[in-house]
């Protein structure tokens, strides 16, 4: 038997030109696996970490390291010099990143929530205007010990769905994340 009759959701196979809605489905039929779907876009990629069937976070590749520490900043939570030492260098993998997060959420837990679920939510609204995307589901044999907090997906369905009613009315916005920026205010 091969890893993926066991699986709804094939593993490790690159399933292309998904839409949002076909995501959501099969984020929805991999049940409650632990584990990273990868999207890649034609404008970014990005890791969404499951747990459980519900989504912990969503890291854009490129931004997610630059975007947690300008958030962390406007927010005012001071974080340890050692996990500013990490962020600079950006942890290698998605395992790397659960631990990092979990640190900072045991911190401060109120402005931790505030900031990884503007980051999620971003995220994910940059996903669902998207028109195309790949998905890469790649499940972890056993269930890492990382304490962060957990969103249901369809929660953050409906929260998507209200704003990207809202995106697709501007005529002269493409993405979100050409204004996304822009609205972060910097703190010096």
């Amino acid at each position: 038997m091969t890893q993926t009759t066991n699986y709804i959701v094939p593993i490790a196979e690159i399933i292309p030109d998904l839409n949002y809605s076909s995501l959501i489905s099969m984020l929805n039929l991999k049940g409650k696996q632990t584990g990273i779907a990868k999207i890649k876009t034609s404008r970014f990629a990005c890791n969404i970490f499951l747990s459980g069937g519900d989504i912990a976070f969503i890291e854009e590749r490129n931004e997610f390291f630059v975007s947690l520490k300008r958030k962390l900043k406007i927010h005012k939570l001071h974080i340890r010099p050692d996990i500013l030492e990490i962020l600079a260098k950006a942890p290698a993998n998605s395992l790397e990143t659960c631990h990092l997060l979990g640190e900072i959420y045991e911190q401060d837990r109120d402005v931790s929530l505030i900031v990884f679920k503007e980051i999620l939510l971003e995220n994910l609204l940059a996903i669902a205007l998207e028109k195309n995307f790949s998905l890469e589901w790649r499940p972890w044999t056993s269930e890492p010990k990382v304490i962060l907090p957990i969103w249901q997906l369809s929660d953050l369905e409906n929260a998507v769905a209200k704003v990207v009613k809202q995106w697709q009315a501007f005529n002269h916005v493409r993405h979100p994340f050409q204004t996304v920026q822009l609205l972060d205010t910097e703190c010096s």
